[in-house]
């Protein structure tokens, strides 16, 4: 056994699973899986402070005519992204906890957040406001826990557009078998 844990021990990925550093410091077995698992948020407040909005820098292009181009980069509008960001602090706001944990497994995949992350800003959630035109379904990354949200004209159009999303997230996790997943 003690050869087999050697081995284990000196591999490439022994890093994945290596929780040595809680073993012995005096933590309870619930603090240990409170910081391996997280902790469930159920209310809305605390969902809303895991939260870091960001402005996306877009490369845009500048027809200059006789077939040139030039590229600059642009920021979605200052009162656009204020807005927006406003309309999503009520709208998680005023979720009850079902939606907090579908709004959480939409970004994220988890309904957890881990024990820290509203006090350390790499492990907040980062929503992406950013200029589309066409005014696209919002998306996320679980990977990089993203919310890529654009920056809607209208209030009625942001609300819609998310909740279709979130709703059609639902329907899909719920199904068995194909590219979605169910959750518990």
């Amino acid at each position: 056994m003690l050869q087999l844990l050697s081995l284990i021990w000196q591999s490439p990925s022994h890093n994945c699973f290596n929780f040595s550093m809680l073993l012995g410091t005096g933590f309870t077995p619930e603090e240990i899986a409170l910081r391996l698992r997280g902790r469930a948020v159920v209310d809305s407040a605390t969902a809303l402070a895991e939260l870091r909005f960001e402005r996306r820098i877009e490369d845009v292009a500048i027809e200059l005519g006789g077939g040139r181009q030039r590229s600059t980069q642009e920021r979605v509008d200052p009162a656009a992204f204020e807005e927006t960001k406003g309309w999503l602090e009520e709208y998680v706001l005023a979720l009850d906890s079902a939606g907090v944990q579908n709004f959480l497994r939409f970004i994220t995949g988890l309904a957890t957040v881990k024990a820290t992350s509203a006090s350390i800003e790499d492990s907040s959630i980062i929503v992406d406001i950013y200029k589309d035109p066409q005014g696209c379904f919002p998306t996320a990354s679980t990977c990089s826990r993203t919310l890529y949200l654009p920056a809607y004209a209208m209030r009625d159009e942001f609300e819609r557009k998310l909740s279709e999303a979130l709703q059609q997230f639902r329907a899909e996790s719920e199904t068995v078998g194909g590219a979605a997943m169910r959750y518990e």
